[in-house]
């Protein structure tokens, strides 16, 4: 049997027990051994990094196994729980299953070479666990990096498209604006309803490409100043008064602290409260209410110093605008006929999140809100640092546009 590379810690207060365990496995395992849950505590502090799996006798003098199970899961969530005891306690047996998620029972006098086995299988699942827990850290990853490529792809081909597009739809909303007095329908209100629609409606496509195009430059860093997150949200909201009174919808703004402070880009903060605000006009056409909450998080300075929560509930509680809420990020792969309307104020809050270093999280909650989840740090790098390993897509779109115009 070859050395396994990581270690088992072994609680048991009897002597003769952690010297049996010891001479029976050692050198097959690395074997950390404690007399009591203080001391294995102690010892998983300090070698957390090279213990996978924990073993420990169930019935013991100040604390029992699954008493140590329950400490050692609060911080160490990742190792590998296995109960031993000379004792046939169900009861224990089963607590031990459904709080403290123990991998396996077992039963004492051991069987050496059977306990060999289990304690191999166990490791052999440590490992195979952190494996997938590296390939999902890395997936997330490069959803993001796709996330953030496609935001600013479309950044760059809003830009480019905005002169022209504008100056198509010149002529269009002149159009509208002469036949609307020229013919005439019975019913007039319709005919009117009809062309203030149409011209609504060419005048946000124009708008949506002209912002989505300005938010894909990322900010100078000169720029950057502290700015109260509390503050900018209560001016965005104020702004956003009238349109909320008219379509039924209410808007709550909530901090325990008053002021959230952080480092960060005014202009572009205030128009990522601007954004989010404009998706629930776009989303509850019918009314619902929006809630704004802004916390601070006792993070260390330059992680996540601030957490902005922001909650869509519409009026009949629902949200079928889309299967996945990760949807709402990956607009080439959207079932268009689900929306009554579209535009890319969700993409520019996501690519402002990322030219902070922040992290941005859209999910539907369990009152089946649409919830967007913002944490910015407190000091954020330079955007072209934050972004350095997310630009490849829309270098390759800038490259693309210089060559064309030259």
């Amino acid at each position: 049997m070859t050395n396994h590379t990581n270690g088992i810690l072994f609680v048991d207060d009897e002597e003769l027990a952690l010297r049996y365990f010891a001479k029976g496995m050692e050198p097959d395992f690395r074997v950390f051994q404690a007399s009591s849950v203080n001391q294995a505590l102690e010892i998983l502090s300090q070698h957390h990094e090279e213990i996978a799996l924990l073993i420990s006798d169930q019935r013991m003098p100040q604390a029992s196994g699954v008493d140590f199970f329950l400490q050692a899961k609060e911080k160490y969530p990742d190792k590998i729980r296995i109960l031993t005891s000379a004792y046939s306690d169900h009861e224990s047996t089963l607590d031990a299953f459904n709080q403290a998620q123990i991998y396996y029972f077992v039963q004492k006098p051991w069987n050496l070479k059977e306990l060999k086995y289990t304690l191999l299988r166990a490791l052999d699942y440590f490992v195979t666990e952190q494996e997938n827990s590296q390939l999902k850290d890395r997936l997330a990853k490069l959803m993001d990096m796709i996330a953030t490529d496609r935001t600013l792809a479309l950044g760059l081909i809003a830009a480019d498209l905005g002169h022209f597009v504008n100056n198509a739809l010149v002529p269009a909303i002149t159009f509208i604006g002469c036949i609307k007095d020229k013919i005439y329908i019975k019913d007039q209100s319709t005919w009117d309803k009809f062309c203030q629609d149409v011209h609504s409606s060419l005048m946000d496509i124009s708008t949506s490409l002209g912002t989505l195009g300005e938010i894909a430059q990322p900010p100078q860093p000169k720029s950057l100043k502290p700015v109260n997150l509390c503050k900018i949200a209560e001016s965005a909201a104020e702004k956003f008064k009238k349109p909320y009174l008219d379509q039924n919808l209410s808007l709550q703004l909530q901090s325990t602290s008053g002021e959230v402070t952080v480092q960060a880009y005014p202009v572009y903060i205030e128009k990522l409260f601007s954004l989010l605000l404009a998706e629930a006009l776009c989303m509850m056409s019918d009314g619902g209410k929006v809630t704004i909450d802004i916390e601070p998080l006792n993070d260390t300075p330059g992680k996540n110093a601030s957490l902005i929560n922001i909650c869509f509930q519409k009026a009949d509680d629902s949200f079928p605008l889309a299967k996945n809420a990760k949807e709402y990020l990956y607009p080439f792969g959207l079932n268009l006929a689900d929306f009554n309307k579209f535009d890319f104020n969700i993409h520019g809050a996501y690519l402002i999140t990322k030219f902070h270093n922040g992290h941005f999280k859209i999910e539907h909650n369990q009152q089946n809100c649409l919830q967007i989840s913002i944490k910015l740090p407190y000091q954020p790098q330079h955007p072209k640092d934050c972004l350095s390993e997310d630009i490849s897509l829309a270098e390759a779109i800038r490259d693309l546009r210089k060559k064309n115009l030259n």
